[in-house]
């Protein structure tokens, strides 16, 4: 199951939508990683000008990476290969 959803509109907006409620949208290493490919797929669609990262949760959005995560280093990992193919 996504932990996250990606859609543009007319108006060029684009829309990540964090849906990990049940966590309050803590985001793991899975959630990291398909944040990182919507991200990319924004960078690359030229219907989209804005990007707005909202959550499907009334109480808001995560900031942390959540603590119960067992793979902490393959989200380091992920960050680490998004940045380095965007400033090569």
């Amino acid at each position: 199951m996504a932990l996250t959803s990606y859609s543009a509109d007319e108006k060029q907006v684009a829309l990540i939508r964090l849906e990990r409620e049940q966590a309050r949208n803590a985001i793991n290493t899975e959630m990291l990683v398909e944040l990182l490919a919507h991200l990319s797929r924004a960078r690359g669609d030229t219907e989209a000008r804005v990007v707005v990262i909202s959550s499907n949760d009334h109480l808001g959005l995560s900031a942390l990476t959540s603590a119960r995560s067992s793979t902490r280093r393959g989200a380091s990992t992920a960050w680490s290969s998004s940045r380095s193919s965007t400033t090569s």
